[in-house]
């Protein structure tokens, strides 16, 4: 019977730490469950915060494009004018309505003070509408990537220095009806080849061609009276017929024309200036 007893207690132990055992696993995966739920949530709430956040940073970008939209769409509009108007969009300036462009300032580097001047690097093409009846002084300065443009026929006035150091500037057409063209108004024009000057036009001012080293043509279609001095300076004239209505030879008139070959001289020229073809080597009649 003792025996027996000691055997039934020592079963009882047996299985009481079994039991032990097994609470101690449930209490484990217990344990370890709730952990996984807990994480579980975390990551949820986690990924609802970065998804939240995501879309907040969308929304704060899109509005910050928007704002900076809206800045450009100000800077890229405005007057040049009491009633010409500008529009910058994409890499065109376009200029429309009535009147006069204003008179800008020479600003450094050949830089101006118009509205655009930051954009001149970007800008390949400039539209102007009839009605514009003048380009202003220091308009387009450095505008390196025009290669054309039409000016229309209702302007009557091209200021100093509106089109210096277009270095791309193929063609231009100048207006019948312009009476003024300014000072080194297309001076350093490296690619322009050809111009005309229309018969409206009296006077060619001093230095408007000045070292627009690719001239190969000048037409010259009005009695000009005036011819400037510097006006074909390092220009790449072979040829040049000079108008019976000239009276005066100004200095460096055909300064550095390296192949310039002829010239025809009225016989009404009472005076030839200084070095009015100094550095012509080419030059034989």
């Amino acid at each position: 019977r003792k025996i027996k007893k000691k055997v039934f207690l020592c079963n009882m132990i047996v299985k009481f730490k079994l039991i032990s055992i097994q609470m101690l696993f449930f209490l484990f995966f217990c344990i370890l469950a709730e952990n996984n739920f807990k994480s579980s949530i975390n990551l949820k709430n986690s990924k609802l915060y970065d998804r939240s956040s995501y879309e907040l940073s969308i929304k704060n970008k899109d509005e910050n494009d928007y704002k900076q939209l809206k800045r450009n769409l100000k800077d890229s509009t405005g007057k040049c004018g009491t009633s010409l108007y500008y529009t910058i969009l994409s890499n065109t300036l376009s200029i429309n309505g009535v009147g006069q462009m204003t008179n800008f300032q020479n600003k450094n580097s050949y830089q101006s003070t118009s509205p655009w001047n930051e954009e001149r690097v970007n800008i390949i093409l400039i539209t102007i509408e009839d009605g514009a009846t003048s380009i202003g002084d220091y308009a387009f300065p450095s505008f390196e990537k025009l290669t054309t443009i039409d000016i229309p026929e209702s302007v009557t006035y091209i200021g100093t220095q509106s089109f210096n150091f277009c270095i791309n500037l193929q063609s231009i057409k100048i207006p019948e009806k312009t009476t003024y063209i300014g000072t080194w108004a297309f001076s350093d024009c490296d690619s322009l080849i050809s111009i005309t000057f229309p018969s409206s036009l009296t006077r060619i001012e001093d230095l408007i061609l000045y070292h627009s080293n690719s001239l190969e043509s000048v037409t010259i279609l009005g009695k000009i009276t005036y011819l400037g001095h510097s006006v074909f300076t390092g220009c790449n004239l072979t040829s040049f017929t000079i108008p019976d209505t000239i009276t005066t030879l100004r200095h460096w008139t055909f300064r550095s024309c390296s192949n310039l070959k002829s010239i025809e001289i009225p016989k009404n020229i009472t005076t030839i200036e200084y070095e009015v073809f100094s550095s012509c080597s080419k030059l034989e009649s």
